[in-house]
């Protein structure tokens, strides 16, 4: 995909977003070379897209530059902790990981902040 290899960095970020429903096969191919992204928000964008992909899809050589890219994520979205967005999209992330236990706690702690958010 053209969009992951331009030479803008919004532009490598919104084609993490449009990846996302993606297989996870393309998902891999095309995404992994943005972990390694100069630009943050661009390497934490391919990780959100690539955390659903199971992990044995996950090529050796790209399992470190993932988790280093969801450390990154998720120390984002922790800065953020009194914002209902921020803890859903860390449950998300969770979830996708397998952490149900945590992704459900995230969630519903969105909710006591803002009972009425989706």
């Amino acid at each position: 995909m053209d969009a992951t290899r331009d030479a803008d960095a919004e532009v490598r970020l919104a084609a993490t977003t449009s990846l996302e429903a993606a297989s996870p096969a393309m998902r891999v191919s095309a995404l992994a070379p943005l972990l390694r992204d100069r630009v943050r928000a661009v390497r934490m964008g391919a990780a959100r897209a690539l955390s659903s992909v199971p992990a044995g899809s996950i090529p050796e050589g790209t399992r470190k530059p993932l988790e280093r890219a969801l450390a990154e994520y998720e120390e984002a979205q922790r800065l953020s902790l009194d914002m209902p967005a921020a803890r859903l999209n860390l449950a998300v992330v969770l979830a996708n990981r397998g952490r149900t236990a945590e992704a459900e706690s995230e969630y519903m702690a969105a909710l006591r902040i803002d009972p009425d958010f989706t």
